[in-house]
């Protein structure tokens, strides 16, 4: 978060979808933002993996966590 910020790129919306009763990650619809492909990768990690919201929650990416250039 600190390089986006740093980058006046910190604004951003990813809406994602659970399901109700096993918690299981379902997909990631909508992601905005001027580095939000960067992300896709841990959504479909968690799904491929079967991880659940709170293990989603839960990941710490690594610094930096924008790509580098």
């Amino acid at each position: 978060m600190a390089r986006t910020i740093a980058l006046g790129e910190a604004e951003g919306f990813v809406k994602t979808v659970f399901d109700a009763e096993t918690g299981a990650s379902s997909s990631a619809r909508i992601m905005i933002g001027g580095r939000s492909p960067e992300l896709i990768q841990g959504f479909r990690s968690a799904r491929a993996l079967e991880g659940t919201e709170a293990d989603l929650q839960a990941t710490i990416f690594p610094h930096p966590t924008l790509v580098r250039k």
